[in-house]
């Protein structure tokens, strides 16, 4: 009796998960194909990591799956970031050139906090609407990021499984950087061999002496090889730079005050394509070196204040170790702690 019952709930679930998916997929195609209007897709506000992990990919696939076919596509994010969406469209749109940084924070804080921007709010609307207007275009479709969070939404819920994920998202390495990042980077006249560094404050790496202290230790011991190329922007989001001694160490070069609103995305990307590998904080920006194949090393106080944090944690390494084992890449997330085994294992 028990197993007939599991099995008649099995089969109801998986009913479920059907009639959800295909609404979901329903919901896109009335977006995409019922007729050829140009496709604004965006705009994206989010923070890096889950651009990287989920958006991009999820947009790729719908490439990949000739869902886009025969349409202008338009994509609206921050940064500089044309080059992390080359695979889908040479046609980019940077949300600094419409809005300033008070303006986009505003814009960023109608979610009421919230991260993943499920649904289109009036400031995400308007900025689309200026985005049109500045490209002379009258009528468009908006594919909004909130059609991908319902889909990846149901796995972190516990929903579906990984492989399920899997089916939704597609990876692949950005092309060439735009010609003005190139010689951008050219005009710092950096070293030919180099570390790419960023140490911001987080949850998982909060700025305190220890963390300080450990910050200058690794700098210290990177600069035995290699310089070191610091960058950092503050005000964008709630991440700022740690601050840290680097006292008279002339192998550490700060490019921070090249990047701008408007660029720091694209320069910091090429700088790290340029570069012998990425340190710094354990987060959303240590998966950007794997699109440029380049390996990354991130850095994290490795307790968990509840097992929410942990679950999450784990779902999205999950994802993230997918992505740099697709671009035969090294990954590793290690503790502070482990300064002797940098030391001995990786330099």
């Amino acid at each position: 009796m028990i197993d007939y019952i599991y099995f008649k709930f099995r089969r109801l679930v998986k009913l479920l998960e059907y009639l959800v998916d295909k609404a979901i997929r329903s919901r896109l195609k009335n977006i995409i194909t019922k007729n050829k209007l140009p496709i604004v897709i965006g705009p994206w506000t989010g923070e890096v990591g889950p651009e990287l992990q989920y958006w991009i990919p999820f947009l790729i696939k719908l490439k990949n799956s000739h869902y886009f076919d025969g349409h202008r596509l338009i994509v609206l994010s921050r940064g500089g970031v044309e080059q992390w969406y080359s695979n889908i469209t040479n046609e980019y749109i940077e949300i600094f050139s419409l809005v300033d940084v008070k303006e986009f924070n505003e814009i960023v804080s109608e979610g009421g906090g919230a991260k993943k921007q499920v649904k289109p709010t009036k400031g995400e609307l308007k900025l689309i609407q200026k985005s049109m207007d500045m490209v002379g275009v009258g009528d468009y479709k908006n594919l909004h990021p909130g059609i991908m969070w319902r889909e990846v939404l149901q796995w972190f819920n516990g929903d579906r499984s990984l492989t399920w994920l899997r089916q939704k998202i597609d990876f692949s390495l950005f092309l060439s950087a735009p010609p003005k990042y190139k010689d951008i980077v050219d005009g710092l006249d950096l070293p030919k061999k180099y570390f790419a560094v960023k140490f911001y404050s987080s949850n998982l790496l909060p700025e305190n002496e220890v963390v300080n202290n450990f910050i200058t230790k690794i700098i210290s011991l990177l600069t035995k090889k290699y310089p070191v190329v610091l960058f950092s922007i503050e005000g964008i989001d709630d991440h700022n730079s740690i601050q840290f001694d680097s006292g008279t160490n002339n192998k550490v070069i700060n490019i921070s005050d090249s990047l701008t609103p408007s660029n720091n995305l694209g320069i910091q990307t090429e700088i790290i394509n340029r570069s012998q590998g990425f340190f710094g904080t354990y987060g959303g920006f240590s998966i950007l070196p794997a699109f440029v194949e380049k390996p990354s090393f991130s850095f994290c106080i490795m307790h968990w204040t509840n097992a929410k944090h942990h679950y999450f944690y784990h779902l999205h390494e999950s994802v993230t170790t997918s992505i740099f084992d697709s671009f035969k890449q090294k990954y590793q997330v290690l503790d502070i702690n482990t300064v002797d085994f940098i030391q001995e294992s990786i330099l």
